[in-house]
Parts: structure tokens; C-alpha cells; sequence
């Protein structure tokens, strides 16, 4: 599901949820006539469920929320080449040639 640019995240969210509560109630209304009165729990922990999540989703603040206008909060710049230079140590670690990957699967080979 794919949303228009100046969409409201909450409100593409509000509609995924629901769209999804109301599959939950399509197969847990048919299991309440097989289980019996225990089954009316299923549904009525759907709806609380839907209800509780979209409001807490409302209740967050808009500006914390990531738009077009309004994008995600970026890393201070001292993050962010340390975490690149974490990741390039890595790439260094995997790819090196004396890896013990190749021993490993040299006395994997020779196993009996």
C-alpha cells in the first residue's frame, strides 16, 4: 500500500491497523459459534487492541513523526563516521584472506 507524499503517517497507520482488525474479526467471529462464550474474548481484545494502539498513534506528537516536510532527525557527524568506520572494520574482518572460514571447511573436508 503505497501513500500519496503529503499523506499523514498517522492516518496511513490508522489504516493498515484497522485493516487488519477487521481480517481478526472476519476469522474470530466464526470461532466464537464453535469455542462458545469464551470466544467473545477474542473480538472484544481486537477491537480493544485496534483502539488502544490508534489512539496512542494520535496522541504522539506530529512534529516527532517523520514527512516530507519534516525528515527523520539525522546522526550528529562524530556518529556517523564512527559508525562507518565500525562498518568498513568489519568489511576488513570478513574479507580478509586468513579468515578461519577456510580452515574450518578444510577440516570439514577431511572429516571421515
Amino acid at each position: 500500500m503505497s501513500n500519496p507524499p503529503n499523506e499523514d503517517l498517522r492516518l496511513s497507520a490508522t489504516k493498515t491497523i484497522w485493516m487488519g482488525a477487521v481480517g481478526m474479526l472476519g476469522i474470530c467471529i466464526p470461532l466464537v459459534g464453535i469455542v462458545g462464550e469464551p470466544g467473545v474474548l477474542l473480538p472484544i481484545s481486537v477491537i480493544i487492541g485496534a483502539s488502544i494502539v490508534t489512539s496512542r498513534i494520535w496522541k504522539s506528537t506530529p512534529s516527532a513523526l517523520p514527512t516530507e516536510g519534516n525528515p527523520p532527525t539525522q546522526l550528529p557527524q562524530g556518529e556517523a563516521k564512527r559508525l562507518a568506520d565500525r562498518i568498513a572494520d568489519l568489511e576488513t574482518i570478513v574479507t580478509r584472506e586468513d579468515w578461519d572460514l577456510k580452515e574450518r571447511i578444510k577440516r570439514l573436508e577431511n572429516k571421515p
